[in-house]
């Protein structure tokens, strides 16, 4: 039996027979990316399938263009993860139902692929229906249907958009975490969850396929066209209200229904912190369960830092018109969370928590970071007792809180102050390879991927600082700028410095540092 697939990842069954018996064609997972597999034909001579040769056209019923695929009766072994993986949802039941309907194999190859000829595509289209028809809730949909347009209106400038495949797939996986419950009593603290996730997902460069998790669905997309999709989706996650409220009115909507509903669920959220609700029913646990799979990893520090922070959270909870909640301390929390490990990991965790406090013990405000001055009504969050004195981790917060000035409130003036502020907390715990060992220097040398990781984040932040459009708080940082693109030697920064210059209208600068830089190349 053949198998049509439209553009809508709808497929649609053809009475017309293959040219080649299905029972002599076996899938094969060797020199291909996760998620896909060569198809080889075992008949009168062996050889590797490179196409379905049936011509299918969608026709009026189906508008698009149509690929022909195969039916695979089974259950891919390369999936078998998903039948087994511990999770609620979906039931066991609807698991079983599902790995009935076998998948599809269609004849499309990664976009970077070894073999394009012989590769071809996992799809799971009727598994994906069933999931949705018997497994989600109208709630549960009404959340993914809400953040989808929200996400697509605000991403449609964009040339390069995320596709349907990478929303579904994310939220799938928010599904495992969150009982459907929480989807209908809490949807907005669930659409801040889903773009939370999704967010991550992008800053890690990887959205994981629901079905086969090591398929990462966006590991051949552009650094840049990344970093577009997270700033906006930073703008979604931090600025819901106003994300919602753009979309709405952008695309005519009556402020009522469901999206009235997830509205004032995300505004209650966002004005009362109702963390008491918000984290002890649903992120509390999660953080505790992501803190016993990193626990099986020995990332001994990991574990305590989300510990940690579920707790930070419980404890800025407030307690309006209900009984307190009751939060241990710290050490008891750490033995609770990991009861079912071993006591070597226990204590463990508990050095790096000793270790951890003894190094921080003050307190100080996000205003503390900018001067002294309360930027864009920010200024009096406190700033986690873990994040002083870490100039990486001190200049992500002010970065973050610039992108929400930037994307969400267009208070571009605030923006490039929290950028600003950023980089000059990176610059004064910058150092030079041939000095870092000078008496006095109280920065230890980092490892190659600390400093990159460091570098990254400037160049990062310079960027954003020049899209703002407030130069001037670019130029007295050139100089820093331009020891940062020295150090990581890639052409692509260089180009950057040298529009930075010929904008601040320097273009002999910008000519004098390129002659540098090719200098330093042949000299390295």
């Amino acid at each position: 039996m053949v198998y049509l697939r439209d553009s809508k990842l709808e497929v649609l069954c053809d009475n017309r027979t293959t040219p080649l018996p299905l029972e002599q064609i076996r899938a094969e997972i060797g020199d291909t990316h996760p998620g896909y597999c060569t198809l080889r034909f075992f008949g009168k001579r062996e050889l590797l399938l490179t196409a379905l040769d049936i011509k299918v056209e969608g026709g009026p019923e189906y508008p698009g263009r149509a690929v022909a695929a195969y039916h695979c009766p089974t259950w891919p072994a390369v999936a078998k993860e998903w039948l087994e993986r511990n999770s609620k949802w979906p039931t066991v039941g609807l698991k079983k139902k599902i790995e009935k309907c076998g998948c599809f194999v269609a004849k499309r190859p990664h976009a970077k692929s070894k073999n394009p000829i012989y590769e071809w595509q996992f799809i799971f289209n009727d598994a994906e229906k069933l999931l949705v028809k018997e497994g989600l809730t109208k709630s549960q949909l009404y959340v993914y249907d809400i953040f989808k347009s929200c996400l697509d209106y605000h991403s449609k400038h964009l040339q390069f958009k995320l596709g349907t495949v990478h929303v579904k797939s994310t939220f799938f996986y928010v599904c495992e975490m969150i009982n459907d419950d929480t989807f209908e009593e809490s949807p907005g603290v669930c659409f801040i969850y889903l773009a939370g996730t999704l967010l991550t997902n992008l800053m890690r460069r990887d959205i994981p396929n629901y079905f086969i998790r090591n398929n990462n669905m966006i590991d051949h997309f552009k650094d840049d066209d990344i970093e577009n999709l997270i700033h906006i989706l930073e703008a979604v996650r931090f600025f819901p209200l106003h994300s919602l409220g753009l979309m709405m009115d952008g695309r005519g909507y009556n402020r009522s229904g469901i999206i009235d509903i997830i509205q004032r669920d995300g505004e209650s959220y966002m004005k009362k912190m109702d963390l008491n609700k918000a984290f002890c029913h649903l992120f509390f646990p999660m953080m505790i369960r992501q803190a016993c799979k990193i626990a099986k990893t020995s990332r001994y520090r990991k574990v305590y830092e989300k510990i940690r922070d579920a707790r930070l959270l419980l404890v800025l909870a407030p307690m309006e018109n209900e009984k307190p909640v009751y939060v241990p301390s710290l050490g008891n929390l750490i033995k609770q969370s990991l009861k079912d490990f071993d006591d070597k990991t226990v204590d463990l965790v508990a050095t790096e928590m000793e270790e951890s406090i003894n190094n921080h013990n003050s307190v100080r405000k996000i205003k503390d970071l900018t001067g002294g001055r309360d930027v864009g009504g920010f200024g009096e969050i406190n700033i986690p007792s873990y994040i002083l004195d870490n100039a990486y981790k001190e200049a992500t917060i002010l970065n973050t809180y610039g992108v929400i000035l930037h994307n969400a409130d267009r208070n571009y003036e605030d923006a490039s102050t929290y950028y600003a502020s950023a980089l000059d907390r990176l610059e004064c715990n910058s150092f030079e390879e041939d000095d870092s060992q000078a008496e006095g220097n109280k920065c230890s040398m980092r490892s190659p991927h600390e400093q990159f990781e460091h570098d990254g984040l400037t160049l990062k932040i310079f960027r954003n600082i020049f899209n703002s459009g407030v130069l001037e708080k670019l130029r007295p940082r050139m100089t820093f700028l331009e020891k940062v693109c020295l150090r990581m030697k890639n052409t692509e920064y260089v180009d950057f410095v040298m529009e930075a210059w010929e904008k601040l209208g320097n273009p002999d600068r910008a000519a004098e540092f390129h002659s540098s830089f090719l200098e330093h190349l042949s000299n390295t």
